[in-house]
């Protein structure tokens, strides 16, 4: 079971780790490019399911605040749309490395 469904960390710490971890994924994803390392860009499948899943979490620990009452409608709104773009964020940058690592197949 996850740190956060156990609530030994908040969502705070989380979106931040979230946050990292999706510019970790861009100069990953930057550092291949540059330096034609098809290596790094194989890194970037892994690092986006570990988004992924981050994100999943995040919604579940944040429906549960709503339900709680921990945090208001409107800024769950906010909060959700942010965590929207984070993971789409992750998804466009894996889509990249995905197609240069299929461009140097041919």
């Amino acid at each position: 079971m996850s740190k956060i469904r156990l609530g030994i960390i908040g969502p705070g710490i989380v979106w931040e780790r979230a946050r990292d971890k999706v510019n970790h994924l861009f100069n990953i994803l930057i550092s291949g490019m540059e330096n034609n390392n098809l290596d790094k860009l194989k890194q970037c499948e892994k690092i986006e399911s570990e988004i992924d899943l981050m994100v999943k979490e995040i919604r579940i620990s944040h429906l549960k605040r709503l339900q709680n009452g921990e945090c208001m409608p409107l800024s769950g709104v906010v909060f959700a749309d942010i965590i929207l773009h984070l993971e789409r964020t992750g998804d466009l940058l894996f889509g990249i490395s995905r197609n240069l690592l299929n461009i140097e197949q041919y």
